[in-house]
């Protein structure tokens, strides 16, 4: 997995060297792998979509909030550890730690393994690739894919249970739609275009089974997001949408399903798939800095789940 011959032997001597490291990844800033050398099960693309969509955004946070440059980040989860460290202007260092490493310990030789990386470099320049925007944007998908826990076999389990779920997705719909007229307010907004608002509901919930989960499903709840932030829709509507489906899709699959296992299974991902989902749509009302004395008056619209 090792690639680049100048920094193999620092990465080796980390992970070699270093109780409870269990991996370590040199990259440029733009997420591109130049040397590696990971645990087994590890996926390299994780690694390079994770640092391609978190170190923009922690260099503006670190600058907007007068830290200055960005020398450092941790990440901690019930796992382990994955710390990013600069490792010269175009290079970012990836070591990752088990629960068991001491952070001091982890600090300290991170810190040696860039300085060393950074000297490397000193004459021959990282440089950047070019990224294309199909290239980014296929970054970000795989990152909320990986925040979210969405896997590909998440994805095969869906799609192969297609058959046995097309039947029940509309009798959610009817529900739902029960749901919001049994509210005056809501029955009053849907009157006289619930037929079409209808439709758009269902062919949402036969995406969420339909195998396509990059790019244009990405773009599909970007453009939901869009449409809600245009017509003033608070979050919470959203949010309360959300909910109900994740209330009635996990008694509705073990339904349908003939393998309680898959059924199950199936119930698991599709709430990481409505979580995936929801943090698309949950960034697009941050970009839009909706505040609640502007969205307090605005009507809520049952167009989507």
């Amino acid at each position: 997995m090792l690639r680049d011959v100048r920094v193999c032997d620092v990465l080796e001597a980390l992970v070699g060297n270093t109780p409870h490291v269990d991996g370590a990844a040199v990259l440029c800033t733009d997420g591109r792998v130049i040397a590696a050398q990971l645990p087994t099960g590890c996926d390299e693309t994780q690694i390079s979509a994770t640092v391609a969509a978190m170190m923009p955004p922690a260099t503006a946070l670190s600058a907007g909030f007068g830290r200055g440059r960005l020398e450092q980040m941790l990440l901690t989860g019930e796992a382990g550890h994955m710390l990013l460290r600069e490792a010269g202007p175009e290079a970012v260092l990836c070591a990752l730690g088990s629960p068991a490493v001491k952070l001091g310990t982890l600090l300290l030789a991170t810190a040696n393994a860039a300085a060393s990386i950074a000297s490397r470099f000193e004459d021959v320049p990282v440089e950047p690739a070019p990224v294309t925007a199909a290239e980014q944007a296929d970054r970000m998908v795989k990152m909320l894919h990986n925040a979210a826990g969405f896997t590909r076999a998440d994805q095969e389990l869906l799609t192969r249970l297609w058959p046995d779920v097309r039947a029940a997705l509309p009798g959610l719909t009817e529900r739902f739609y029960a749901v919001l007229k049994a509210e005056p307010h809501m029955a009053a907004l849907i009157a006289g275009r619930e037929a079409r608002l209808r439709q758009m509901h269902a062919e949402w919930l036969e995406s969420l089974f339909a195998g396509e989960y990059g790019q244009d499903f990405f773009r599909r709840q970007e453009e939901i997001a869009e449409d809600y932030v245009c017509a003033g829709i608070r979050p919470v509507y959203f949010a309360a949408n959300m909910a109900f489906l994740r209330t009635v899709f996990p008694p509705t699959l073990r339904a349908c399903v003939p393998d309680l296992r898959d059924a199950e299974a199936a119930s698991a991902a599709l709430l990481r798939l409505l979580t995936f989902c929801q943090q698309i749509i949950d960034a697009k009302y941050a970009q839009a800095f909706i505040r609640p004395d502007e969205a307090a008056s605005s009507d809520p619209s049952p167009a989507q789940g």
